[in-house]
């Protein structure tokens, strides 16, 4: 499990108590993995998995782009990455 700084459903940081909310964030870490564009991080910049794409994509489109997103996990080094597409509904799963 790796830890992160909490962002809300705002994406800006979640203070309880007057500090940071530091803890288990796999979640999140796959959320903003999924939703960034390449060039989005520094240390790789290919990496970002483009899915805020995804709701104009039609046919082959969404194939590529699931295949892209297993692609993108598997860069971010995502144990058991797998990603489905269900009930027009994108999944995530890995072990960081």
């Amino acid at each position: 499990m790796a830890k992160d700084f909490i962002r809300g459903a705002d994406n800006k940081l979640v203070i309880r108590g007057g500090r940071f909310v530091f803890e288990e964030a796999d979640e999140q870490g796959l959320r903003i993995l999924a939703m960034s564009e390449p060039g989005d991080f520094g240390i790789n910049l290919l990496l970002g998995g483009r899915l805020k794409r995804f709701p104009n994509a039609r046919g082959t489109d969404i194939s590529k782009s699931l295949k892209n997103l297993k692609l993108q996990l598997d860069m971010d080094g995502w144990k058991k990455g797998n990603v489905s597409f269900a009930n027009g509904q994108v999944s995530l799963e890995g072990d960081q």
